[in-house]
């Protein structure tokens, strides 16, 4: 007779790890939120950026800032990763607005003065009074137009908003700074709920096209989802596009602008409108 072996949870196989392995990643741990809090203040993290470009006529409309950070000897850090990081450390906020006032800087030197830069904004900095601080100081120091300006909030931070949070949108909208709702797809938000919120864009994730144009049933409720979205006069914007193939069926679809690595790559600089870049495009 065959006896199984009982399956366990992660975290009892917690219990199972040998000790010097655990003390090894809490201490690297640590370190790493030491080398976080100094490489904000000596601004060691860098911002890069990811262009959009229209689907219409495939030109640069603005690009997404997004944060690098590489500890030493690690590999690099990316958005995700280091907001995560900055939040077990206290910094998320610091870093949110440190984020916030290098891409309006950055954006109000692009030679092509009517790009848009879309930042993200972290969750300890939503519905802050600190956020309000932050985004005015930014645009005063840049210099950078507030219709030049973009902030995203991921689809769950926008979920069940009471009447607080709607005001703190209001306000950032009524500056004349877009809000985008990012990542549309990966959560339960309703197109209905879309209404009550002070949105300009909509931004999907890839899971929405990622098999299209060859699953029949994506296609249509890719097409659905442009079309409601565009009828709340949002502009609607595809991140992560792979393919030639999917970029001419989110086209097809209605949608407005994209953005990914098959159009460019990230980048530190910003090309002119001839797009004489660092890196080239298949826009």
């Amino acid at each position: 007779m065959q006896i199984s072996a009982p399956s366990l949870s992660e975290s009892q196989m917690e219990f199972f790890r040998p000790r010097p392995v655990i003390r090894a990643e809490q201490a690297r741990r640590r370190r790493w939120l030491r080398e976080l809090q100094q490489a904000r203040l000596q601004q060691h993290i860098s911002v890069v950026f990811r262009p959009r470009f229209s689907l219409h006529n495939g030109e640069i409309l603005g690009a997404e800032a997004r944060l690098r950070w590489a500890p030493r000897r690690q590999q690099q850090m990316h958005s995700n990763a280091l907001y995560a990081l900055a939040e077990q450390a206290g910094e998320a906020a610091c870093l949110g607005g440190w984020s916030l006032l290098a891409a309006c800087r950055a954006a109000a030197s692009w030679p092509h003065g009517a790009m848009l830069v879309s930042v993200r904004v972290p969750r300890a900095l939503q519905y802050h009074s600190l956020l309000h601080l932050y985004l005015t100081e930014a645009l005063d120091v840049s210099g950078l137009s507030p219709d030049r300006l973009e902030l995203r909030f991921a689809e769950p931070d926008l979920a069940d908003l009471g009447a607080d949070e709607l005001l703190c949108l209001c306000a950032i909208r009524d500056l004349g700074v877009s809000i985008a709702m990012e990542h549309f797809g990966t959560g339960a938000t309703s197109l209905a709920a879309l209404r009550r919120l002070p949105l300009s864009t909509l931004t999907l994730s890839n899971t929405l096209f990622s098999h299209v144009p060859q699953d029949r049933e994506d296609t249509a409720i890719l097409r659905a989802i442009i079309a409601a979205a565009r009828a709340l006069a949002l502009q609607v914007v595809a991140d992560g596009v792979q393919s030639a193939r999917q970029s001419q069926a989110l086209q097809a679809s209605g949608c407005d602008a994209a953005q990914g690595h098959w159009f460019a790559p990230d980048s530190a600089t910003m090309p002119g409108p001839d797009r004489d870049g660092d890196w080239p495009t298949k826009a």
